[in-house]
C-alpha cells in the first residue's frame, strides 16, 4: 500500500485514457493511493456522444483496483 492518498479529477482520467504521459506516469506509479470521486465518475459517463468502447475503457478504469472510489468529504481547503 502506498503511503499518499492521491484524489484524481476528470481531466487526469481522461487524459491517462487517451495515453497522455505525464497522466500514465502518474496512474501507473504505484506511490500513490489513487482516488476519484462520484463526481469525476459522473462526468466521464455523462458525455452523450461516449462510444460503447469508450463506456467499457472508463468502467474498466475506474472499477479497477488501481482507482478507488473515495467516499470521504473534501473540506474547503481541498482535504480529506
Amino acid at each position: 500500500m502506498a503511503a499518499n492518498a492521491l484524489l484524481i479529477d476528470t481531466d487526469i482520467l481522461i487524459d491517462y485514457l487517451k495515453g497522455i504521459q505525464p497522466a500514465c506516469a502518474l496512474l501507473d506509479a504505484s506511490q500513490f493511493d489513487l482516488y476519484y470521486s462520484s463526481w469525476t465518475r459522473k462526468e466521464l459517463l455523462a458525455k452523450a456522444e461516449l462510444r460503447d468502447s469508450e463506456r467499457r475503457d472508463i468502467e474498466v478504469l475506474l472499477d479497477s483496483e488501481s482507482c478507488r472510489l473515495t467516499t470521504q468529504s473534501l473540506n474547503s481547503t481541498g482535504c480529506f
